[in-house]
């Protein structure tokens, strides 16, 4: 497993080659600052995978999902024009009673289809999706 420290050197790296192939990361890449990596484990799948946010400017401009495992590129969210910002993360209003870092999980449901938007998984079983809606349990998707 990466440490919070590769993943972001990875997510870093695989950044600098968007920007080679195409001139649609600029708005979103260029001049970018990493920050820190939120690691999500899969509740469907044994595949823990990391979102690296980037900003610009100090606005969230791009998040890269790397393999928690190899470090490969997975998926890239960004916006497409100078200015335009992603939506900040949010985190649960309250701390955890243990003092210890929540878990991010994910699986693909109809709370959430997309792996950019996890869950952090609260004390009373609920869960807090990364934009601030909350659900008590997650709901498989049809195949």
């Amino acid at each position: 497993m990466l440490t919070p420290d590769e993943a972001a050197q990875k997510a870093d790296r695989a950044a600098d080659q968007l920007l080679k192939t195409s001139a649609r990361w600029r708005a979103s890449l260029e001049g970018r600052v990493v920050q820190p990596p939120l690691l999500i484990q899969r509740l469907d799948v044994n595949e823990p995978y990391y979102i690296v946010p980037f900003t610009r400017n100090g606005r969230h401009t791009a998040h890269l999902i790397v393999d928690a495992t190899s470090g490969e590129l997975a998926e890239a969210n960004a916006v497409e024009n100078v200015g335009d910002s992603l939506p900040a993360y949010l985190v649960p209003p309250s701390a955890p009673p243990s003092g210890l870092p929540r878990q991010l999980v994910w699986q693909p449901c109809r709370e959430s289809s997309s792996p950019f938007l996890p869950f952090y998984v609260l004390e009373d079983g609920e869960y807090f999706r990364v934009d601030g809606k909350t659900f008590t349990t997650l709901t498989l998707a049809p195949a």
